[in-house]
């Protein structure tokens, strides 16, 4: 292990604190941490500046900075799109918020004859993301390019850990105001004009509820095992107001 490793380990929850802690002394810190962070981060870490300018340049239509991300991080909802199209051909699937693209191969591997395609708006994740195999049935575009705009029809669409905010997550913040449920919709309501009559939408670790939106009736919940799920993570309602610290909501929505 590295020294800078290292470091990182041993002051994990002391950091952590600092960033979500409401008492005094960590809030006092905050601001001093949060500038010394971002300067050693810009400076000597190359992925970080480059997705910093990324979110500079787009800002006003990010959903969130972080993008973390690994393979097969969602085993259960891949497994049920690929029960459910396991007899149907030529199916065309959209990744929304792929980050560097493990989303997208795991998604593959489930469904190797798929058409997929990747999106997201960091340039720098697409770099990353066109760095990895090669394969005729994946491909990444920009999520504010003209032909992601023009792009549906899709069978399937997965928008998981995108649509959401790290300040949401803060127990002691009651009200949602860096993403609030305005955002969400109309992300929504977009990604609802490329997905076709009978397709499905998976969304999940989201900061709301898909059924609060004006789509509600026309989806319904997939009569699934495992569609509905408890996560230890804040659920705020359609006037982001908090209203429970566990998210127990359907994933998984057949179009009408």
């Amino acid at each position: 292990m590295g020294a800078i490793s290292y470091i990182k380990a041993r002051t994990s929850n002391f950091r952590n604190a600092i960033w979500h802690s409401n008492k005094f002394g960590y809030r006092v810190l905050r601001p001093l941490y949060a500038s010394a962070h971002f300067t050693f981060s810009f400076l000597f870490n190359s992925a970080y500046r480059n997705k910093t300018i990324d979110y500079l340049k787009y800002r006003k239509h990010y959903h969130q900075f972080p993008n973390f991300t690994k393979a097969n991080r969602y085993p259960d909802l891949f497994s049920i799109c690929q029960r459910y199209f396991k007899d149907k051909e030529q199916v065309r699937i959209l990744s929304f918020g792929c980050s560097t693209g493990e989303e997208v191969y795991s998604i593959n591997e489930y469904l190797p004859e798929a058409t997929i395609v990747g999106t997201d708006i960091s340039e720098y994740n697409l770099k990353e993301c066109n760095k990895k195999e090669k394969k005729k049935n994946i491909s990444f575009i920009h999520s504010l390019s003209e032909t992601y705009q023009q792009s549906k029809n899709f069978d399937a669409i997965f928008c998981l850990a995108v649509l959401q905010h790290n300040d949401n997550f803060n127990k002691d913040i009651p009200t949602a105001t860096k993403y609030t449920f305005s955002q969400f919709e109309e992300q929504i309501i977009t990604l609802d004009e490329k997905l076709k009559s009978g397709g499905l939408f998976f969304i999940d670790q989201t900061d709301f509820n898909f059924l609060e939106t004006k789509l509600r009736n026309q989806y319904f919940p997939l009569e699934v095992r495992g569609n509905r799920k408890s996560n230890p993570r804040p659920l705020y309602n359609s006037k982001n107001i908090r209203i429970s610290n566990e998210h127990n909501c359907f994933r998984v929505f057949l179009k009408k």
